[in-house]
């Protein structure tokens, strides 16, 4: 999609339709036209070619692929008159190509973040309501990122998906439900409120019963108030989520849930308050949108992709290092084998893609050595290159694993001086205390023969 957007021929300007189903400019960049007049901001556009102005007109002259330097004729009135100029195809710009791409990018990391955190939760703890609904908020939240976030690319495809539209319209509609899944979520992490153990139907006819009868009666009315009622509900279940998340966090006294909490009301709270605060955006200046530069909303989409890819990373490590919902952290290490090589494969295979199909483009390199000694350069770097993030992860979920290890390392280099029994063992008990942070350490030795364990004194324990 993206290098078939980079060889077509696009234009600038914006528009809106209006009620009445007239076109008119909301934003002009006089580049888009070959002479003049040139219209401007709030000017209706009459004809397009020799046909009446229609949006499905205007799709399939400039939302499609068409040529670089390609002229449609428009009629367009401005302030009584009718005026007439010709709109000129002209290449991507290379901003507006880098932020869309980076977008999709963006997108799609989310959506496979939060299914694979949405999965893996529901595979260690199905039988709990709090990962039920983490694992419901996660899916919808891939869906809303697939299916409500659009960047206009689909049109540029090179092939068509059968019932894809059907797909994702039933996808956008399951999408709408993350602020019923967030608010239940909240309702039970990291453990359910009283109330919600007294009366669970009442709680969660709370949470999903307005947001369905108001989807109903938008659909069966189509109205547009019932429609932007629905988004401001969606926002209000979002912010009272937090609000249930914040005054549990400064209510416990579990130092552990205090932890919990605490790290996904900020990772989550970034990105969900910036997406929180597009959707009120939408909801109460959706005119607003169309006159502002493109490039200033890529970049503030960007921006907030970049903050809501928090919100899966800050469940998942959550996971590893506060045994969030009572999921057991522990990932074996061939999955994180497997995990990172895939990461890998995906992110050298679209760089290579990115740089043959694209850069090698814009600059008219014509050959395709370069991509192959980059291709080179990635293939012998790769190896390093997952132990390295393999380590990484490994430090950063499981710090304490690093500690011990090193304690034990320098413990025993150390203790080869030591002649004292009780001093060394004493020595290392004091050691393991502080680095696994316990309180007891009971230290055991298998004996010789009988495959019980004895104390360092040689006595019996009651351990087989």
């Amino acid at each position: 999609m993206v290098i078939n957007w980079r060889q077509s021929g696009v234009i600038q300007s914006d528009i809106i339709v209006r009620p009445d189903s007239t076109i008119e400019f909301v934003r002009i960049d006089t580049t888009d036209f070959a002479s003049k007049p040139f219209p401007s901001a709030g000017d209706r556009v009459h004809k397009i070619g020799d046909s009446a102005a229609t949006y499905t007109l205007w799709q399939s002259n400039f939302s499609s692929p068409q040529p670089v330097g390609r002229q449609v004729r428009l009629i367009f009135i401005q302030k009584g008159d009718t005026l007439q100029t010709a709109a000129q195809m002209s290449p991507v710009r290379t901003g507006n190509l880098a932020g869309t791409l980076a977008i999709e990018i963006l997108r799609f990391l989310i959506s496979l973040s939060y299914l694979a955190v949405g999965f893996w939760a529901f595979y260690r703890r199905p039988d709990s309501g709090a990962v039920r609904a983490l694992t419901l908020f996660c899916f919808s939240m891939s869906g809303f990122l697939f299916a409500a976030v659009q960047t206009g690319l689909n049109k540029y495809a090179s092939f068509s998906i059968p019932y894809f539209e059907d797909a994702l319209q039933g996808l956008g509609i399951f999408s709408i439900f993350f602020g019923a899944f967030w608010l239940n979520l909240q309702l039970l992490f990291p453990s359910p409120r009283k109330f919600v153990i007294s009366r669970p139907l009442l709680v969660h006819a709370i949470c999903y019963l307005p947001l369905i009868i108001l989807l109903v009666a938008s659909a069966v009315l189509k109205s547009a108030i019932l429609g932007r009622s629905v988004l401001g509900l969606v926002c209000f279940q979002v912010a009272l989520g937090f609000y249930f998340l914040g005054k549990f966090h400064s209510t416990t006294v579990d130092l552990l849930e205090r932890r919990q909490t605490r790290l996904v009301l900020w990772g989550s709270g970034i990105g969900l308050s910036g997406l929180l605060i597009l959707l009120l955006l939408a909801l109460v200046a959706s005119a607003w949108f169309p006159a502002v530069a493109q490039k200033y909303v890529i970049g503030v989409l960007v921006v907030v992709f970049l903050a809501l890819l928090l919100s899966p990373l800050s469940f998942a490590y959550s996971f590893g290092r506060y045994r969030l919902l009572e999921i057991e952290g522990r990932i074996r290490r061939g999955t994180r084998y497997l995990a990172i090589t895939v990461l890998l494969l995906i992110a050298f295979y679209s760089f290579i893609y990115f740089f043959s199909g694209i850069v090698l483009d814009i600059f008219g390199i014509a050959g395709r050595t370069p991509t192959l000694i980059i291709a080179l350069l990635l293939a012998i770097g790769f190896t390093p290159t997952r132990r390295k993030l393999q380590s990484m992860l490994e430090k950063k979920m499981y710090p304490e694993r690093s500690k011990l290890r090193e304690m034990l390392s320098d413990f025993l280099g150390n203790s080869l001086t030591v002649t004292d029994k009780k001093v060394f063992w004493s020595e290392l008990e004091n050691r393991l205390k502080l680095v696994l942070r316990v309180d007891t350490i009971y230290p055991v030795l298998r004996a010789a023969g009988n495959g019980h364990f004895v104390d360092w004194n040689g006595a019996m324990t009651p351990f087989v």
